[in-house]
Order: C-alpha cells, then structure tokens, then sequence
C-alpha cells in the first residue's frame, strides 16, 4: 500500500511544482523574482522526480553515443557504495539558495556588497555540495539493497552535517526577509501573502529535520513523509507568489490560473491515458508516467509562449498592441472577485492616509449597493440603500446619521465615472478627532477620484467583452436616449469639440429644439448646425455665472463651476493654469469639474422642456 501511495503523492506533486514554476516565470517573465521562484520550485521538483526514479529505476544505458555523456550523470557510475545516484537527490540542492536569493530581492530591490556576497557564498556552497553528492559518498550515499520507501536508505556522509547547517543558515534568512517584507507591507493583503510564503517556507525546511531522523538517526521515515510537506510549502510557495507578483504588477490571475491549470489538466490527462496504454500492453516502463507529464506541462507553456514570439513578429506593432489588449481584457473583464481584492488594496493606504478608525467601499449594482471592500470593519454588509449615499460632493456627516454600526460615520466621498455615480466610499472618524479638516479632506480628493476611474474602467471592459462576445458594434454612435434626458458624457463630449463646428453638426445634440431654433433662415449645412449647438452650450454655461460680481483674488468658491467650464472650454485655458488661478487641487477641480457637467447637463434638459 506504501508504494502506490509515495508513487502517487510525488507524481502529483512533480506535475505541479513543475507547472507552478511555468506559470510564475511565463506571466512574469521580466522580474527577476519570478524566475527565481520558477527554479526554485523547478528544484524542489527534481526531489519527487529522484524518488520516482528510485520506486522505478531505468536501466543504465550501454555503448552510448558521446553526445549523452552530461545525460549520463544522473546514474550512479564507479561511486563505491551508491546504489542509484537519482535517491540521493541532488536536484534539490541548489533550492535553497534559489529562494534565498528570490527573498532578498523582495526586501531589497538593490542588494548591497555585503548581501551581494552572501549570494556568491550561497552559490559556491551550492555548487560545492552538488559536485561532492554528485562524485562523492561523502554527503547522502544509497546503502545498496535498502527499500527506497524510506528515508534510512539514505546515509549520511562526513560533510552532511557541514552542509545542513549551511542550508539551515540560509533558510533562517530567508525567513527574517520574508518578515521584514511582512512588516514593511504597505497593505494587508500583501501581508498575508509575505506570511503565507513564511509558513510555506517552514513546511519545506521542516524536511531537514526528517532528513535527520532517517539517515543520521537511521529511523524507519517514509519517504512519503517528506513528499507531503515539501509538496504543500512548494504549492503555497508557487501561489504565494504569483498572487504577490499580480498585486504587484496590478494583475488579475483567479481566472487565468484556473484556466491555465484545467487546459494543462486535460492535456496532461490525454497523454496520460495514452502512457497507460503504452505501459500495460506494450511493456513501457512505467516511468514513462514522469516524463509523459513533465514533457506535457512544459510543452503547454512553449506553446503559448512560441505563439506570442510569432504573432509579434508576423504582425504590425498596431496589431500587436489590439491583441495584447484583448488578451489582458479577457482575463480582467467580469472578475469581481479580483477587482475587489484590487480595491482593497487602494483602500488600505487610503484609509491610513486618513487616519480613519475603518473604511468601506460601497458600489452600485443592479439597483443594489454592494460592499466591495473594507478596513478595520468587522460587521459585515451595513445594508445601505442607494439614496443613502446620493451626493454631488463630500458629504461631512453628523454623528449618528447612519444607524449602528455606522454611528462613528464622518465622511462621505462620493465616486464618479463616465458621468455617473459609482458608489461611495464611507470613513469613520479620524483616530483622535471627530471630523476631518478641508486640508484631510483635499488630500482624499484625487486618490478618490482615481479609485472612482479604476471601477468605471472595470465595468467598461467587462461590458466591452459582452459586446466582443455577441459580436456587437464596438464603437455605437453617440446619442441621446430620451429627448428630455442628456447624458453627461453627450454634454462632455460636445464640449471637447466645441471649437469644430463639423464634428457639433453631426452631434446628437442636434436633434433638440433649442439647437433647431437657434438655426438661422436659409442655414443648410451641418455646419450651421454646429454653430447652433455651440450657441446652446456657451448660453448653458452663462446659466452657471453667479448672480453678484466676482470680487477678490482668488475668485469665490461659488465661481468655480463656472469659470472651470467657461475657461476650459470657450477660452481654451489648459486645467493646469485654471487650478493656478483658483488655488486648488487636481482633486478638487475634477469633482468640482464634474458636478458642473451635471449641472450644465440638467440645464441643457431644463431649457429643452421650455422649448416645448
């Protein structure tokens, strides 16, 4: 029974720690970490690879050609008292120092001259051991005749003890960098995955302490035994890390790392099936199950990284670009469970930022509002409803305008995209204070602003792959839905074309009466048409002048809605040097740019009901 089960477990785990390392290093391929990572992992696999080749050794080949000579290496030829060299698994000495090397990347990008020659220590040391395994009796050696099912096969040499320390060392301090990359995390999210990287850390070197047991101390341990905890650090590890590379790099994996593993699956399952056939009437060894799987797994990846070299040489560089885009859209689009994670992530650092006791992150959707993320909360879904969060700007709350748990409420920002309201985001009170100040405020603007972008974006590409995927018209015309309802975005639209009176005549802004009554006798071009509408945008602006005389330098709050639009676009001022005039913020000027599109827009409505 102990046979099928150590054959299983290291088949299972070689298939997987080799596709992990394929998958890290492919989705990554210019950090350094993830290659790294993918030769640790790769390392790691050569131990399961060694105990298969012991349960089902080869035979050693005769009168072999030359060229097979580095090949031949991996069997035990001349070493007194080594019975299978593969046993004594010498792949995975050079893991250690892999990962090593992959943690002090991640706490320091740039390694100084002494970390720089701890590395050349560990890759001499690795090199070292190799040769002394590989040539030698003197590190593990196979007692001939011993059962390979368990670990006192194995016997330690003279210079084990040396070089388990040396391995034990280094393992330390990938520790104490893991940790420090955990304390230093700037979000939760990012902690857990420096943790759960620990924890993989210590599964795998829990190995050395078994390793001990049975070939210094000469107990009965299965091999078994150390398959599955290297197996489980070696999983957590490869997740660990692609999860940590795609917060990084602002990826999206949950869907492609499904799909990449069941496609591989199937495949590897196919050739599988086929090895069996072979096996049970043919008279292949049954190794051929290790090498059928290892050639599978990597062919899958070569695959796809052959097709992108080739659609990057075949293809123009716009094609290219439209293709890559497509890529990342499928992968992104729809995947709420990692738009989510994403804005926990933002959410983390803005809520600190604030000092705020907690955070939430409330969206729209359906007609219902969902949490999508939250800091130091606790309680759950607060069950809001949409008209709770309604707001044009900040909204500073009173204690206690939402029931508890929300009593300690403070701040209410309200996220826009496209035109229109997205959700909200909610922060308690500050640590030691009960409100916020304009300046916390200000600085809670533009990260706000971006965050309401970021989920606008979203949703965009998840309804531009709907639209991909029923073949629809990817680029509809703009229009108007209602007569007497104008969309925002038709407003901002015209606006950045105000000074093309072409592009106005072919607006869907054309169609109201007020623009129809404003066309002077005798105009027939789409071009007179264009003048129409700028007449009715430039008179709608007007509408946004406040009734007293501007007076002091800098203009009044109540003017900035209107001279905002009036100088963006009838004067052409760029935004930079109206923000100058004004004396505010990239974030103050887009919210405050944005509700006077509102205001505009409803204007625009209200003046085609009084043309009626």
């Amino acid at each position: 029974m102990l046979l099928p089960i150590t054959f299983l477990v290291n088949f299972v785990a070689l298939a997987t720690g080799l596709w992990l390392g394929l998958y890290i290093v492919t989705r990554s391929p210019r950090r350094w970490i993830s290659w790294l990572t993918g030769l640790t992992l790769w390392s790691l696999s050569g131990h399961f690879l060694n105990v298969l080749l012991a349960l089902a050794p080869l035979p050693t080949p005769t009168d072999a050609p030359t060229w097979l000579n580095p090949f031949l290496q991996f069997w035990a030829r001349g070493i007194p008292g080594v019975a299978n060299i593969w046993l004594q698994g010498w792949l995975i000495i050079p893991a250690v120092v892999f990962w090593h090397h992959a943690t002090t990347l991640m706490r320091f990008p740039h390694p100084g001259p002494w970390r720089r020659a701890l590395l050349l220590l560990g890759y001499g040391g690795t090199a070292a051991a190799t040769i002394v395994q590989v040539r030698t009796a003197s590190l593990l050696a196979a007692s001939p005749g011993g059962d390979p099912l368990y670990l006192n096969t194995l016997k330690a040499g003279p210079l084990y003890p040396f070089f388990l320390a040396l391995g034990l060392a280094y393992t330390a301090i990938s520790l104490a960098n893991l940790a420090g990359c955990a304390r230093a995390a700037p979000t939760q999210i990012l902690r857990k995955q420096f943790l759960v990287m620990i924890l993989a850390t210590l599964l795998a070197s829990s190995v050395a302490l078994l390793s001990v047991a049975g070939s210094s101390l000469g107990l009965r341990v299965p091999i078994a035994a150390t398959s599955v905890p290297l197996g489980a650090g070696m999983v957590l590890i490869g997740h660990g890390l692609a999860r940590y590379s795609a917060l990084v790099e602002g990826r999206t994996i949950r869907r492609d790392f499904g799909h990449a593993a069941i496609t591989t699956g199937l495949m590897a399952g196919f050739y599988l099936l086929l090895t069996w056939v072979a096996v049970h009437y043919f008279g292949v060894p049954p190794m051929a199950y290790a090498f059928v799987v290892m050639l599978a797994v990597t062919t899958h990846f070569l695959v796809d990284a052959v097709r992108y070299s080739r659609d990057a040489s075949l293809h123009r560089r716009d094609v290219r670009q439209i293709q890559s885009s497509l890529h990342k859209l499928a992968n992104m689009a729809g995947d709420r469970g990692e738009m989510d994670l994403h804005l926990s992530v933002t959410l983390e650092p803005l809520c600190a930022c604030a000092q705020a006791i907690y955070g939430l992150l409330l969206l729209f959707e359906d007609g219902d509002v969902r949490l999508a993320a939250a800091h130091d909360w606790q309680q759950g879904d607060p069950h809001l409803l949409r008209q709770d969060l309604i707001a044009d700007d900040v909204l500073h709350l009173r204690p206690g305008r939402f029931p508890s748990p929300l009593a300690e409420a403070a701040l209410l920002i309200p996220l826009y995209g496209g035109g229109e309201q997205l959700g909200a985001l909610i922060l308690g009170r500050p640590v030691n204070g009960v409100s916020y100040s304009p300046d916390d405020v200000d600085q809670l603007l533009y990260p706000s602003d971006r965050l309401g972008d970021v989920i606008w974006n979203a949703r965009r590409r998840a309804e531009y792959m709907a639209q991909l995927a029923q073949g629809a018209d990817l680029h509809p015309p703009e229009t108007v839905r209602d007569a007497d309802r104008i969309p925002v975005e038709a407003v901002e639209d015209a606006l950045r074309h105000m000074t093309d009176y072409g592009y106005l005549g072919d607006h869907a802004l054309t169609r109201f009466k007020v623009v129809k009554a404003k066309v002077a006798l005798g105009a027939v071009t789409h071009l007179d048409l264009g003048k129409a509408v700028y007449s009715m945008l430039a008179e709608a602006i007007e509408k946004l002048r406040p009734g007293m005389p501007m007076a002091g330098d800098p203009p009044p709050r109540d003017w900035y809605a209107y001279l905002i639009l009036h100088d963006a676009y009838l004067e052409g001022i760029p935004n930079r040097d109206i923000m100058s005039r004004l004396y505010i913020s990239e974030g103050t000027f887009s919210r405050t740019r944005r509700a006077a599109l509102r205001a505009l827009a409803r204007a625009l409505e209200e003046m085609e009901a009084a043309a009626d």
